[in-house]
C-alpha cells in the first residue's frame, strides 16, 4: 500500500487494495484516434466516510482535456457514487501512448486521496465525414415550397471542398443549395439549406430521395423523405363525366369520320375535341379560334360558327 502521514493538511494517498478503498474505472485502456473524443465510467467508493469527493486527471498529453460528469460528488454511506470522465485529444496531440491519473479528493479530516491508472493511446487520427439531414421527412404542397437543413460534420482532420446533391426527385420537382458546396473545418460543422419546390404538375405521394455530398474521392449520403401534396381536380368545367360519341350523335356528342371521340359533358356544355386533327363541336367542326377562345358548346344550342 502507498500511504503517506498527513503533515500539514497534506493528504494521505492511498493507490492499491490494500487501502480497502479502491478507486475504479472502466476501460482501463482504450485508444483514441487525433481529434476525437473517450469515455470512462468511475466509480467513487465512500471509504466509510460522508463527505464530498472531487475528481481529477493528471498525465494529460499536449492539446488533450479532460471533463468529469459530475466533477464532484457524495457517494452514500458505505456506498458507491458514479461519474463519468471524457477525455478529448487534439489534432495535434502527439501519437503515444499516456498513462494519466485519476484520482479521488475526499474533504476528510485529515484529508486523503485515492488514484487509479489508465493508459490512453493515441493514433493518427480519421480522415471523414458524415451528413445529417433535419428534418428527415419534407411535407410540401403542389405549387409550393419546404426547406430542409444539412449538416456536414468532419470527423477528425477533414476539411475538403464537397458538392452537395439530391437523387430520385419526382418530374416537376426542383431543388437548390444555398450554399452549393460547404468545406466543415477540422472536427468541425458546416450547414446548406436545401430547398424543394413542387410545380403545380407535380404528382402528390411519397417520395424517398438521397441527399449526398461528394468530393471526387468518396460519396457520403443520407436519406431525406420528400411527400408530395394536393388533389388531382378534373377540369372545372366538367362535372358529369366522360361521355363517348361516335358519327351520328345529336346532342352533346362530338365526333369525326370514322372513329370515336370522347367528350366530357358539363354544366357550361361539351368541350370541344380535337379528332383526327380536327376540332369538333356536336358533329360541326369548328375553327382554331374557337377552341384557342376556351369555348364551350352550350347544351342548349344545336349550331355554332364553323368554318
Amino acid at each position: 500500500m502507498l500511504a503517506r502521514s498527513a503533515m500539514a493538511g497534506e493528504p494521505i494517498l492511498f493507490a492499491d487494495q490494500q487501502s480497502g478503498c479502491v478507486l475504479a474505472v472502466d476501460p482501463t485502456s482504450v485508444s483514441v484516434g487525433q481529434g476525437m473524443s473517450v469515455a470512462f465510467s468511475i466509480r467513487v467508493p465512500s471509504c466509510g466516510l460522508t463527505v464530498p469527493v472531487v475528481l481529477a486527471v493528471t498525465g494529460l498529453p499536449a492539446g488533450a482535456t479532460y471533463s468529469f460528469n459530475p466533477p464532484a460528488l457524495q457517494p452514500p454511506a458505505n456506498g458507491v457514487g458514479n461519474s463519468t470522465l471524457t477525455v478529448s485529444v487534439a489534432l495535434t496531440t502527439p501519437v503515444g501512448s499516456y498513462p494519466l491519473n485519476v484520482t479521488a479528493s475526499y474533504a476528510s479530516s485529515p484529508p486523503f486521496v485515492s488514484l487509479v491508472r489508465v493508459i490512453v493511446n493515441v493514433l493518427i487520427g480519421l480522415d471523414e465525414v458524415s451528413i445529417h439531414v433535419s428534418p428527415q421527412v419534407l411535407s410540401i404542397g403542389r405549387g409550393e415550397y419546404g426547406t430542409a437543413t444539412l449538416t456536414v460534420t468532419s470527423i477528425g482532420a477533414f476539411n475538403s471542398n464537397l458538392l452537395l446533391g439530391v437523387s430520385g426527385l419526382p418530374s416537376n420537382v426542383t431543388v437548390t443549395f444555398q450554399p452549393p458546396n460547404v468545406t466543415p473545418p477540422p472536427a468541425g460543422t458546416a450547414q446548406s439549406t436545401i430547398r424543394m419546390s413542387a410545380g403545380n404538375t407535380a404528382m402528390p405521394g411519397t417520395y424517398p430521395l438521397t441527399v449526398f455530398a461528394a468530393n471526387g474521392t468518396f460519396t457520403r449520403s443520407a436519406p431525406l423523405t420528400l411527400v408530395v401534396t394536393g388533389e388531382i381536380l378534373p377540369s372545372p368545367t366538367s362535372s358529369v363525366g366522360v361521355a363517348f360519341a361516335v358519327i351520328g350523335i345529336g346532342v352533346g356528342g362530338a365526333a369525326a369520320g370514322g372513329g370515336l371521340a370522347i367528350a366530357m359533358s358539363g354544366r357550361q356544355g361539351t368541350e370541344v375535341m380535337d379528332f383526327g386533327g380536327y376540332y369538333y363541336c356536336r358533329k360541326h367542326r369548328v375553327p382554331l379560334w374557337y377552341v384557342e377562345g376556351k369555348l364551350w358548346c352550350p347544351l342548349h344550342q344545336r349550331h355554332v360558327r364553323t368554318e
